[in-house]
């Protein structure tokens, strides 16, 4: 179990047996914290080794957000030494995401990064040794509006498969969108699908947002998500009201 706070600021883990007796309580994952406002995302490997990735600061205030990236080879014991993924070049860096390669050794960080105002883009980086060693930052999806919180799938074959929300410059609220691309090199270009060409999975006019469970089948070589449809969204009224939207692909995307 992961969780942040705030006095002292950090990260901390709790390992658990499989009846949820507690074996190791608050161990500190990382020491030098910016702030204390975090957005954490966790997961492991076949190898047993522990990933962990966060953004310090505040993407609504001048705290600004950072991402950065732990591993643990002792199941959680110990720690290696937190390093920074996203650049400090004084803008918000914020929800990094992960996703492993059926061998286990290739993850992928995406998150999004602020350009300016409501300008955001999708960055990315990548480890082909099990978290020992990062690429560079580099830019993965830009499109002039607010390309935020990426969730990412590799699947058996070695494709990427990226799902983001824009959030159109002229449309923010209403023309929010659930969109989608693939790289099948390591992130160094990405593809659009052939059905939905430019694409936009959710339906056009319909402010689509919040992605989740993903999940890719080896059987059926079905790639599936959902996210909530929130057409009938009130602000005025306080009526917050969605529906669930699944989607799959039969052909890897």
């Amino acid at each position: 179990v992961i969780w942040s706070a705030v006095n002292p600021p950090a990260v901390f883990l709790t390992i658990l047996d499989r009846d949820f007796q507690i074996l190791k309580d608050t161990i500190r994952v990382a020491n030098k914290q910016l702030h204390g406002n975090f957005a954490t995302h966790f997961t492991s490997d076949r190898y047993g080794r522990l990933h962990l990735m966060w953004h310090e600061g505040n993407t609504n205030s001048p705290q600004t957000a950072e991402a950065f990236y732990s591993r643990s080879l002792d199941r959680g014991l110990h720690w290696e030494t937190v390093q920074p993924l996203s650049r400090a070049d004084g803008r918000h860096s914020a929800f990094p995401h992960a996703d492993f390669d059926v061998a286990g050794d290739t993850l992928a960080i995406p998150w999004r990064d602020s350009v300016q105002g409501n300008n955001w883009d999708i960055q990315m980086v990548y480890s082909t040794d099990g978290g020992a060693s990062w690429s560079q930052a580099r830019t993965v999806v830009a499109s002039g509006g607010a390309d935020w919180d990426p969730a990412l799938l590799i699947d058996p074959y070695g494709r990427m498969h990226l799902f983001y929300h824009l959030y159109p410059q002229g449309d923010p609220f209403w023309g929010a969108q659930v969109r989608y691309t693939y790289s099948d090199d390591l992130g160094s270009s990405w593809q659009l699908p052939v059905d939905p060409s430019g694409g936009q999975l959710s339906a056009a006019g319909m402010r689509s947002q919040l992605v989740e469970g993903l999940r890719y089948s080896p059987y059926t070589q079905t790639l599936w998500l959902s996210w909530k449809d929130e057409r009938d969204f009130d602000p005025a009224t306080g009526h917050v009201a969605g529906d669930m939207m699944v989607a799959q692909s039969k052909d890897r995307g």
